[in-house]
């Protein structure tokens, strides 16, 4: 329900934000350490730090305006 979303935000952001999907089932570790007990999770890192998350399904818009938020810093 997510992906096709997030997809279309990849082709609009052109390169602006990297847009990366991964297995949580298959990175285990790397789930406990941003805290992702549940899926969807969206989460934005600038620097290498994690600096904004989101839990759940989104509109396209909130999820445009977590990303230009944090574009925008």
């Amino acid at each position: 329900m997510v992906g096709p979303v997030l997809e279309e935000l990849s082709r609009e952001y052109n390169g602006a934000v990297n847009f990366v999907k991964v297995d949580v089932d298959q990175n285990s570790d790397l789930a406990q350490k941003y805290n992702v007990f549940s899926i969807p999770t969206l989460a934005i890192f600038k620097g290498g730090k994690a600096v904004s998350q989101k839990v759940g399904a989104a509109s396209k818009e909130s999820f445009k305006t977590m990303i230009n938020g944090q574009i925008n810093h």
